[in-house]
């Protein structure tokens, strides 16, 4: 799974508002593509999932099941196109612009 993320952190008023979104690499079936939601106080977070999506994937799977039942559910099917993210290219840049990135571990025999 990709996951791709996106929002504001304010640490002056201890605020946060993100948005988190799924993207699957691998073809799944029954899947609802509502990105999760993350707001409020850094220190007691609200988390959900945005409703408005699952409502708008609900609704086309009604119209495509007004049109043949079993079209339905093409409405919760997801291909999983999404493209491999080379992580340790990632880190490298993290890590020479000064992040705080973790040495890796040692393997598990």
């Amino acid at each position: 799974m990709l996951v791709q993320g996106a929002g504001a952190i304010n640490l002056g008023r201890e605020l946060i508002d993100m948005r988190l979104q799924g993207k699957p690499k691998n073809f799944q079936i029954f899947r609802l593509r509502s990105p999760i939601t993350v707001t409020g106080n850094l220190a007691h977070p609200d988390m959900g999932i945005s409703a408005t999506a699952v409502v708008t994937q609900g609704a086309i799977g009604l119209g495509l099941g007004a049109i043949n039942p079993l079209a339905a559910i093409l409405a919760f099917i997801d291909p999983g196109l999404a493209d491999d993210t080379n992580c340790g290219a990632l880190l490298a840049t993290a890590r020479s612009q000064g992040a705080p990135v973790p040495a890796k571990t040692a393997a598990k025999k």
